[in-house]
């Protein structure tokens, strides 16, 4: 809004006019930057603290259950975005500016879970390409592997077409699970190309029974102890007639890579547990064992302090979030979809999980969580 000030005139001799003159000014001035704060808190009511962005992969996928690939020229926009309304900051320096109060606004922190190799080869050249950086919290225990995330694996055996047997039994933490699968052990192309819109997320019911037999299982394997999670995804590959070896869409980044990203200068790197489990569903010892870690992994890795985390699953509670910070983490990121204020506890940091959204559906997302 420009408003047009009274013409300034010099009075050398006439030095009351001249007081006057200044009060017109400064009462135009006060009269003008109230207007202007009115026309703001109509359009945007209230600032909102800094906005911290949760992606996974920069991937086009022929299946995502669980959504997690934003496409690249989706992130492409993304990033176009965020430079052009405000600034992006990694978490610690987020952090750091939040302690001082010198948090510019508006504020973001790009990150990644999990480790995907989609985000060394798609992510960080668009991330280089626009100078902004992110922050990466990596599965210290899966860098470098040739499988794939236990939840792909299950995904691969039940969402991709092709024969299965007849009859699934598990032995899960001793009790035994028994499916049928009938006509849905034959899945065919065509049938999975009109189920892929399909979204565990969504709320909508499973398209097919091979769908419904993959959120069952999905569900019993998520909150046993890894060794045992292990035993069992490799029971159901060998049953599907896969080995662990994974596909290349959905590889893991290699300890070298990692390296690598971490002396960027642009990329961050934070912990996200040795096994990816969620913290709530193991033991005390199990949970230390994966914070401590993961730590330990990462640091010896990159030859530099790993001080942040974020919680596998985004599962947690206060007594989680205490051991956290015994760990020696100064941060941890959960999931809950909310805006970063001065009061927020560093140990349970907001995040807001970003999906494959087009640039215009992406802007408004952001004004509407920077402006309330």
């Amino acid at each position: 809004m420009t408003v047009a000030l009274l013409p300034r005139t010099v009075f050398n001799q006439h030095s009351t006019m001249n007081h006057a003159y200044a009060w017109c000014e400064g009462v135009v001035r006060v009269r003008a930057r109230r207007v202007i704060s009115a026309a703001r808190r109509i359009v945007w009511p209230r600032r909102l603290g800094p906005l911290i962005l949760l992606y996974h992969r920069v991937a086009t996928l022929p299946n995502d259950p669980w959504n997690l690939a934003v496409s690249p020229a989706h992130f492409d926009e993304h990033l176009q975005i965020l430079t052009a309304t405000g600034r992006c900051l990694t978490l610690e320096r987020m952090l750091k500016a939040l302690h001082n109060g010198n948090v510019p606004f508006p504020c973001f922190v790009v990150t990644f879970d999990d480790g995907y190799l989609d985000n060394v080869i798609s992510a960080f050249p668009l991330l280089r390409k626009y100078a902004v950086p992110a922050t990466l919290f990596l599965v210290s225990g899966m860098l470098s592997s040739m499988e794939e995330f236990w939840w792909d694996a299950i995904d691969r055996v039940f969402l991709t077409p092709g024969p299965r047997p007849l009859e699934l039994s598990l032995t899960v933490s001793g009790k035994q699970y028994d499916w049928h699968l009938g006509a849905a052990a034959d899945y065919r192309q065509s049938a999975y190309e009109a189920d892929r819109g399909w979204r565990a997320t969504n709320g909508l019911e499973p398209p097919t029974l091979r769908h419904r037999v993959f959120l069952e299982v999905w569900e019993l394997l998520y909150g046993v102890a890894s060794d045992e999670r292990e035993r069992l995804v490799r029971h159901i590959l060998q049953w599907a007639g896969f080995d662990r070896t994974g596909r290349p869409d959905y590889a893991i980044m290699s300890i070298e890579q990692a390296f690598r990203l971490g002396s960027s200068g642009l990329i961050e790197i934070g912990a996200h547990g040795v096994t990816h489990s969620p913290l709530t569903e193991i033991s005390p010892k199990m949970q230390r064992q994966e914070l401590t870690k993961s730590k330990l992994q990462l640091e010896s890795i990159l030859d530099r302090p790993v001080r942040s985390f974020a919680y596998p699953h985004s599962k947690f509670d206060a007594k989680i979030a205490s051991l956290v910070a015994e760990c020696g983490f100064h941060a941890a990121c959960t999931g809950e979809p909310y805006n970063v204020d001065p009061n927020t506890n560093p140990h349970t940091l907001p995040r807001v999980e970003v999906g494959d959204w087009d640039g215009h559906t992406f802007e408004k997302l952001l004004k509407r969580r920077i402006f309330d």
